[in-house]
């Protein structure tokens, strides 16, 4: 529903290469600077807000270029699936954008993982980018239908379908950790109540 609602605001007549060129861009920056910031943290390198490294060691900083690039993503996407028809919606650009989009979601769902402490509430704000990328992934899935009416390839079909079952599952670690948290926390409250009594 709230993806729907999105689209309604979508304008099909935007531009999908430039789109694509600007998010691409920004997908590059970020997995470029959330490998760095890895390779740091492995090496336990010294910490600081960006450097030289342009926000490499902020993982808020990779988090919002991620953000940025998936809803450029998102936004081709959108403009895609206002097409009219199958003839004016280029195909492989949109299956890559699908395909971009949800890589990105992943990542940047790692990220909060790993440092959950700065993206509060938690699990929360890494749930919802799953269940939204989900509903997104479904709208292109059933637009494309079966490879060969669509004409976008097998292997990038393969690959959206192999991301939505990663990110299903992802949601259902995420519940889970969620509804342990949530009994964890009524279990200290109850252990509170038996010794104040």
């Amino acid at each position: 529903a709230k993806y729907d609602a999105y689209l309604d605001k979508v304008h099909p007549d935007r531009p999908l290469e430039a789109l694509f060129s600007k998010a691409t861009a920004l997908q590059s920056r970020a997995h470029s600077l959330d490998n760095a910031q890895r390779g740091t943290s492995a090496s336990g390198g010294g910490g600081g807000g960006g450097g030289g490294s342009g926000g490499g060691r902020n993982p808020a900083f990779v988090d919002k270029l991620y953000q940025q690039a998936h809803e450029t993503f998102k936004e081709v996407i959108g403009v895609g699936l206002k097409k009219r028809t199958a003839d004016s919606l280029p195909v492989s650009l949109f299956s890559g954008a699908a395909v971009n989009y949800a890589t990105i979601i992943i990542n940047q769902s790692r990220l909060r993982v790993v440092h959950h402490a700065l993206f509060t509430p938690f699990p929360d704000r890494v749930l919802r980018l799953v269940q939204e990328a989900r509903s997104v992934l479904e709208r292109v899935l059933a637009r494309l239908g079966p490879s060969e009416a669509s004409g976008v390839s097998k292997e990038a079909m393969e690959i959206l379908n192999k991301q939505q079952l990663e990110l299903e599952e992802f949601e259902k670690v995420l519940n889970f950790k969620d509804k342990m948290e949530e009994f964890q926390r009524q279990l200290a409250e109850m252990e509170r109540h038996a010794t104040s009594s």
